[in-house]
């Protein structure tokens, strides 16, 4: 049976990005005092990265979505709970996350719409 899937080769891998988290909240057992760990990188995977085409286009560009990039990495267990909250740094811009996609649930393609920071 031939499979339908988009397979994604390493050869399509050529740009360098960074997947950021916030940090966190610690509190310090002694003093009780609060204080913010750094943002910190998450990972630094080699990505596929398109712009949108067809209907996402259009559906973007209703919801006055600028410059929305769709980054393609493989799957591994440090972004298994990526979500909205956390950004990619890419050729001196950032992008929110709009919206990661653990491809046909696989855990080997991670689809990552984003759209850059204003």
């Amino acid at each position: 049976m031939i499979s339908n899937k988009k397979k994604l080769d390493a050869s399509d891998m050529k740009y360098k990005i960074k997947i950021m988290r916030k940090g966190t909240n610690v509190q310090d057992p002694v003093s009780g005092k609060w204080t913010q760990n750094n943002d910190f990188i998450l990972c630094e995977p080699w990505a596929a990265i398109n712009s949108l085409s067809g209907d996402e286009f259009w559906t973007a560009r209703e919801k006055q979505q600028r410059e929305v990039i769709v980054f393609k990495v493989f799957w591994c267990s440090a972004l298994s709970d990526l979500d909205s909250k956390d950004w990619i740094v890419y050729g001196g811009k950032e992008y929110d996350i709009v919206y990661p996609d653990n491809l046909f649930n696989e855990n080997n393609i991670l689809k990552i719409k984003a759209v850059v920071r204003t």
